[in-house]
């Protein structure tokens, strides 16, 4: 499965009050994460990504991922095993002037789970079968 987000970061947001978006994705692994920075943002945009209240991209904590002109792209193995398992994108904006967006993506393969499964968990009650 293949997820896309976009968010718009506002200008003079700042570090310690950022922008977030929820990211559902269905139970599986990611296999990897891009992070799309377009032309002309300087370096002033600055995003992490954390499950619940753990920082997990960039793996150090308290840094930010930024760029200008790149997509950030890195293969990954992470499990994602609630329905559906929410993460959070984080950014705040350097920028005075403008407001910039990020593009954020993520390769997640289902395993076990089939598409039917996964609909079926996401839109009724859940029901355990052994």
């Amino acid at each position: 499965m293949f997820y896309e987000f976009s968010l718009i970061v506002p200008a003079n947001t700042p570090v310690t009050s950022p922008v977030s978006l929820a990211a559902k994705l269905v139970p599986g692994t990611i296999d990897a994460v891009e992070i799309q920075f377009w032309a002309g943002q300087r370096g002033n945009v600055h995003v992490r990504i954390l499950d619940r209240q753990h920082q997990l991209w960039p793996t150090n904590l308290g840094d930010w991922i930024t760029s200008d002109a790149y997509t950030v792209t890195f293969i990954e193995q992470y499990v994602l095993s609630e329905i559906p398992h929410t993460l959070h994108i984080h950014a705040y904006n350097e920028d005075t002037d403008y407001e910039h967006e990020i593009i954020v993506r993520f390769s997640v393969s289902i395993g076990r789970w089939t598409l039917e499964d996964l609909a079926r968990l996401l839109t009724g009650p859940v029901e355990v079968v052994d």
